[in-house]
């Protein structure tokens, strides 16, 4: 890993991506089956860039009460977004679609139910209302529904993806989504700081 890091192709212009971290991105939305993706330093930052993307100040976030977002996040929907949370309780973490909208991949080792995750695809899509995964753990989800990637392409608009968890790299977080999201994100990546160059050095290393 160090060695592909070390020799990583690198750009000097912050206005500029890196060609190995964009053939990183154009190949995890072929993996994921969406129509681009977007690398942020951490998944903390790519959650934070998803809820700027899809509410406005005084929107409302639908989302379980023991979400990473809530616990440990540090308030910043709220601080840097301007959103409230509309919190859903339960005793595992999980919820049905009927109780809501956002979710994350796993919850503590409890994998979401794939079909519970269409259901509130649908009836989101119905309520003209953006779905959100915070697929932190994913590749662990993937494993034990034994699924790939693209099957889970029709269960959100936008997903968030972390590299030093499953896949156990040293930095790193992304963004799946459309063409047009990936374009407002960029803007909004920038605008938190997320905005750096030589980022090769750290895509290679996934």
């Amino acid at each position: 890993m160090l060695k592909v890091m070390s020799e990583a192709e690198c750009l000097n212009d912050p206005a500029l991506d890196d060609y190995e971290t964009l053939r990183f991105e154009e190949r995890l939305a072929k993996d994921f089956n969406k129509e681009a993706a977007i690398f942020f330093l951490t998944s903390s930052m790519s959650n934070l860039a998803a809820v700027l993307l899809h509410t406005r100040p005084g929107s409302e976030v639908i989302l379980a009460s023991s979400a990473h977002t809530v616990e440990r996040e540090c308030a910043s929907m709220a601080r840097i977004a301007g959103v409230q949370t509309r919190q859903i309780f339960t005793e595992s973490g999980l919820f049905t679609p009927q109780q809501g909208k956002l979710s994350n991949g796993t919850y503590r080792g409890q994998v979401w139910d794939l079909n519970d995750l269409r259901q509130i695809k649908k009836i989101a899509e119905e309520n003209k209302v953006a779905v959100h995964i915070d697929g932190a753990r994913i590749y662990n989800a993937l494993e034990t529904y034994g699924l790939q990637p693209k099957d889970i392409s029709d269960c959100y608009d936008t997903m968030t993806m972390c590299f030093t968890k499953g896949l156990c790299c040293p930095v790193g977080g992304a963004i799946l989504g459309t063409r047009e999201h990936i374009k407002k994100l960029k803007s909004i990546r920038k605008s938190l700081g997320g905005g750096i160059m030589h980022t090769s050095i750290l895509s290679t290393g996934i």
